[in-house]
């Protein structure tokens, strides 16, 4: 599925909600992705997300984009990356893949390069 509207008008309220929401809290281990196309925007994500899920007890949100430690995207249930960034954890076997259910929107990650790290 691919969304556009204009800033400000809650699309990642939207699809995190729903991803939120899929996730198994008991279960520690990636459950969700989603790509982003610029760093600025993954960290932004994160933090609306990590802001979306601060009464869901149990439920941890990270970013992996340079600079970020790998360790936590390993036990955290959504895991927000670049596609550069995804694509090296999954390559380096980093993240496992198993118990993902939810991939989130790439907020127009096909222009923006994403899909030949993919």
């Amino acid at each position: 599925m691919l969304a556009q509207s204009k800033n400000g008008s809650g699309k990642t309220g939207a699809f995190g909600i729903a991803m939120l929401m899929a996730v198994d809290r008991t279960v520690a281990a990636p459950q969700a992705i989603c790509i982003s196309p610029t760093r600025e925007l993954a960290v932004q994500t994160c933090a609306r997300l990590q802001n979306l899920a601060r009464f869901m007890t149990g439920l941890q949100v990270t970013t992996v984009v340079g600079g970020f430690k790998y360790a936590e995207a390993i036990k955290a249930q959504v895991v927000i990356a670049t596609a550069g960034k995804m694509s090296e954890l999954i390559r380096k076997r980093l993240l496992n893949l198993a118990k993902i259910k939810v991939r989130g929107p790439a907020a127009g990650a096909g222009g923006q390069g994403c899909r030949e790290h993919l």
